[in-house]
């Protein structure tokens, strides 16, 4: 499909792609709907998902995959609305953002919300390697698509298939019983089997020479990261055993000891089991340094020159944020908005913005922007109801709620 010029970043709950299934969806799988779930190991393993970014593999992309997202600074302005209450995934692109619906996907211009292109998938379970949509129908057809034209390849049918991603000029492909290697024309590279009775809630990914799954464990079992050219299983002691999807295309992985971090586009990073991982950053060799300990139980989760910003679980409900000065550990200031606690935060270089509760509403439906220095507010959006998702990527700012889409343009 040629070279396309793609950025891409996204915050989400940690289910499959940028938002949550509706109820009846595929993706359902009748769990109760709710905004970033959590899973049992991440507590044991990693005490917080803390935030992560991801940037696409392609030419000129400004947004890093450590989740710097320039124009921050000043309050974004409301470009467009879209109304559609049947979005179960939506993924930016330069110029465009795709969205996936009970019925279709559909590419939306990015600057005027119009739609450039359609096609007919029903009940599609997307993903995106960066560049290419790849989507799974209801009836075992999986297509990939170039969000940008909405040109799609010829379809290959796989029983059984949950969901697939691009790599190539192949597919990976996730079913109820295997995760697979595909041709175009249907050849099976490699297949590796899944322990029996193992749901895939995540993925797969290619990242790194890595295929990446996330399952639920404790109802069958993990297969550790595979080789994308073998299928063999890796090893757990250098590439970690328990696989988590922070968010499309950054997922983390655990072996005692140790973590992994996997972001498209880069390298592999190992970290000591005590490192912040998924730490969203203006700048990664500011990870290099430790930080000072502080009196509270305070979990990282940006660091910018001079200062960290984490969260404090002390409510019920979610968790608040303190920064400190990263070289005395004084407490810099407190917010007493209140975060999930898997949300996920981005900055640029000097402001730090979050989905964050509304009080009126009792729900996480406003995203506010801090100052990272003192932690006076620079602006807010409040929404009507929930939010599901929130994507960044081409100088816009893409917020998915109960309703629909709102485009904000990043002016600051």
């Amino acid at each position: 499909m040629g070279t396309r010029d793609v950025e891409e970043f996204a915050l989400d709950s940690g289910s499959d792609d940028a938002t949550l299934p509706r109820p009846g969806s595929r993706g359902d799988h009748s769990a109760p709907h709710r905004l970033w779930p959590g899973l049992p190991w991440v507590a044991a393993a990693l005490t917080l998902i803390l935030a992560g970014v991801v940037a696409a593999p392609a030419p000129g992309a400004v947004v890093s995959p450590w989740g710097y997202v320039p124009g921050l600074g000043e309050e974004p302005e409301l470009a467009w609305e879209l109304e559609t209450t049947e979005i179960t995934g939506m993924w930016a692109f330069r110029g465009v953002l795709a969205i996936a619906e009970l019925e279709q996907v559909r590419g939306i211009d990015a600057a005027s919300g119009a739609e450039r292109w359609r096609v007919e998938s029903k009940a599609a379970q997307c993903g995106s390697d960066g560049s290419r949509l790849t989507c799974t129908s209801i009836d075992d057809e999986i297509i990939m698509i170039d969000p940008v034209s909405g040109n799609v390849d010829d379809s290959v049918s796989v029983p059984g298939a949950y969901a697939a991603t691009a790599h190539d000029d192949d597919i990976i492909v996730a079913t109820s019983s295997a995760i697979q290697r595909i041709r175009a024309d249907g050849t099976v590279v490699w297949s590796t089997p899944l322990p029996e009775g193992t749901p895939v809630y995540a993925g797969p990914a290619v990242i790194d020479g890595h295929v990446l799954v996330g399952t639920d464990a404790a109802r069958g079992g993990q297969p550790p990261p595979l080789d994308v050219e073998t299928g063999e299983p890796g090893d757990p002691a250098e590439v970690g055993q328990t696989v988590y999807r922070i968010r499309d295309g950054a997922w983390v992985t655990s072996h005692p000891g140790s973590l992994w971090l996997f972001l498209r586009g880069e390298t592999v990073r190992s970290m000591p089991a005590t490192a912040p991982a998924m730490i969203v950053t203006t700048d990664p060799s500011l990870l290099d340094s430790e930080l000072p300990a502080t009196d509270d139980e305070w979990h990282p989760l940006a660091i910018l020159p001079d200062v960290a910003i984490g969260n404090i679980n002390d409510d019920t409900l979610g968790s608040t944020l303190m920064a400190i000065d990263t070289s005395t550990g004084e407490e810099l200031w407190r917010s007493e908005a209140l975060m999930h606690w898997f949300s996920t935060p981005i900055v640029d270089r000097d402001t730090l913005a979050a989905p964050v509760l509304n009080p009126e509403l009792g729900r996480i439906s406003t995203v506010i922007a801090l100052n990272v220095d003192t932690g006076e507010e620079r602006w807010r959006i409040d929404r009507a109801t929930e939010l599901y998702g929130i994507t960044a990527g081409g100088g816009y700012l893409f917020l998915q709620d109960a309703l629909g889409i709102s485009a904000w343009e990043l002016t600051g």
